[in-house]
């Protein structure tokens, strides 16, 4: 069994006092057991596209990269110890060679989205917190200034109910795992006023983002946005609305979220388990398939990991 890794625990979940290795702990008692319990099928599909390294097909993007970032910490690996260690250096690496001196990612000078660099710069600040990796700060620094001025930019589009979230997600992660509190603050502050603009009930996702922004700055929210809702009827139909679930559940009492997580064992059935393709989910909600596995196979180990921690 490798040892524990002395990290802090931030935003995500990931970087949980956990072992990456070794016999599953039984649930709580009086709580249902983790029956979702991922398969590795995933993280080797996600392997065989990690750019940067030796990969067989790599995809070279930011959204991809991040999120195989993201799932390879959830197996508990990091940048020094891991199973998954090697791959997550390799998207870590690739990742970061692609950021423009304007703190922006832009893979062969196109750059990416604005959600996409906030993912990007989530991906990089978890992967510092987990590894305990200082150079990475700068990174994911860069990254969240070049975030925020586009936001501030007065020719800029209304940030999203999931553009919200993740800009409070990151103010957490900033603050903790950083010691940054000026941009962390600027992020709140943002955050907060874009929040405004948008109102409850204009879908689901947007909802379950804005119930969680609220938990995360510690507010009252409205009864229509509770944990009940957080899930998609099929969790693999919205692949990122089910991770901004599981972000909120994170934040409930260990039987609730036992209770919720159950719904998790609905993404076995959509997952994919001969060929080429094996442990892969078809592509969903505008993701193309390698984002959409790199998402589901993050909430997946994550939530195991939850589960038997709570």
């Amino acid at each position: 069994m490798r040892p524990c890794l002395p990290v802090l625990t931030a935003a995500t979940g990931l970087a949980l006092l956990l072992p990456a290795q070794g016999p599953a702990r039984s649930a709580p008692s009086g709580a249902p057991s983790p029956e979702f319990t991922p398969t590795l099928d995933s993280i080797h599909y996600l392997m065989t596209r990690t750019p940067g390294g030796d990969a067989e097909s790599p995809v070279e993007t930011v959204a991809a990269a991040s999120w195989m970032m993201l799932a390879y910490g959830a197996t508990g690996s990091s940048l020094r110890v891991g199973r998954y260690k090697a791959p997550l250096r390799h998207a870590t690496r690739w990742l970061r060679a692609q950021q423009a001196n304007d703190g922006w990612f832009a893979p062969v000078g196109q750059p990416c989205t604005r959600f996409e660099q906030l993912i990007a710069a989530f991906a990089m600040a978890e992967t510092c917190a987990i590894s305990q990796y200082k150079l990475l700060k700068s990174t994911s620094r860069k990254a969240v200034s070049a975030a925020l001025a586009a936001f501030e930019s007065e020719d800029s589009d209304p940030a999203t109910a999931e553009e919200i979230a993740m800009l409070v997600m990151l103010a957490d992660v900033i603050a903790i795992v950083e010691g940054d509190a000026k941009l962390a603050k600027r992020c709140r502050i943002l955050g907060k006023a874009a929040r405004r603009n948008i109102t409850v009930g204009r879908d689901r996702r947007s909802d379950s983002a804005l119930h969680l922004t609220a938990m995360l700055l510690g507010e009252e929210f409205p009864a229509a946005l509770t944990v009940a809702r957080a899930w998609p009827t099929n969790p693999a139909r919205d692949p990122f609305h089910t991770w901004l679930g599981l972000q909120a559940l994170r934040r409930t009492d260990g039987r609730t979220c036992h209770r919720e997580l159950q719904a998790l064992q609905r993404l076995a059935a959509s997952q994919r388990t001969k060929g080429a393709e094996k442990g892969s989910w078809p592509a969903a909600a505008g993701l193309d398939e390698v984002v959409t596995t790199g998402v589901l196979a993050t909430v997946s180990h994550s939530a195991f990991l939850l589960t038997i921690d709570k």
